[in-house]
């Protein structure tokens, strides 16, 4: 961890990063399939998803999945379907499987369910993750450890649109923890070009740059590639969780880790 002493600016996601919750997807779900062919399967659907959420699907959550050209017509079907992670294998169409919510995208195209459905049962769901008795838990000890980081630049991203990523942050309480906020981001085009926005205005080196996210093809793969740091954090078993500098599964040990980054800079600094 001694690569961490030298970090002078942090790059945060906000969906599963900034807080986590994993029981949203049932209500997703429920919300997709009402009034569908699809809703007497919808206990079927679920066990589906825990399945990958726990690595026992033929897809596992940090792969590739390819849409088919044809339309998904039986239950059977629709749950039977596998990934990749050979990138050399990707057709045009296709999602990545990188967390939660992308899950939940995937699991929407199979279902061929509208967008604006699809789009309905988003806003749905985000606007009870901010009320009673689903409202996500704040992680005042996580905050308390960014706060506390001694960088130059603190950056939080989201792709989430600006109305509902805002809502979040107010709710959260975070806004001025972040120099800067990015909403609706386009990531990982996004964070590329804030990560080259960074060097250029504070005339750091890449290998000072930290990228923290749960979904590495838009928030570490970037950072990665520009040879920043990166800390991966999920809970699910992934394809992909080896290929980071640090990976942490829960917000308590991303705020032990951010912790004990703070008390190596504190003893650095004396």
């Amino acid at each position: 961890m001694e690569w961490m002493k030298d970090i002078k600016a942090v790059i945060w996601d906000l969906d599963g990063t900034m807080y986590q919750e994993l029981t949203f997807y049932r209500r997703y779900l429920r919300y997709l399939v009402e009034e569908s062919k699809w809703e007497p399967h919808y206990e079927t659907i679920v066990d589906t998803v825990e399945n990958i959420f726990s690595g026992h699907h033929s897809f596992r959550v940090g792969s590739y999945y390819c849409i088919p050209p044809e339309k998904i017509n039986t239950i059977d079907e629709l749950i039977e379907f596998s990934g990749t992670t050979d990138t050399t294998q990707l057709s045009v169409g296709y999602l990545y499987g990188g967390d939660a919510w992308s899950v939940m995208n995937i699991i929407s195209s199979r279902l061929n369910i509208s967008p604006d459905k699809r789009k309905e049962s988003f806003n749905r769901v985000r606007e009870e993750m901010l009320q009673e008795p689903y409202a996500i838990e704040k992680k005042s000890t996580l905050f308390n450890e960014i706060e506390k980081l001694n960088v130059y630049k603190k950056v939080l991203m989201t792709n989430t649109y600006t109305q509902s990523a805002q809502a979040f942050v107010d709710y959260l309480g975070v806004s001025k923890l972040f120099d800067e906020i990015h909403y609706d981001s386009k990531k990982p085009i996004g964070i590329a070009e804030v990560i080259r926005s960074i060097q250029i205005r504070e005339g750091l080196e890449t290998s000072e740059i930290l990228s923290i996210g749960d979904h590495a093809y838009n928030d570490l793969l970037p950072a990665k590639i520009a040879g920043c740091r990166t800390i991966h954090i999920s809970p699910y078993p992934s394809e992909d969780s080896s290929n980071w500098d640090r990976t942490v599964k829960t917000i308590d040990e991303l705020t032990d880790l951010l912790k004990s980054f703070n008390e190596l800079s504190t003893m650095t600094t004396n």
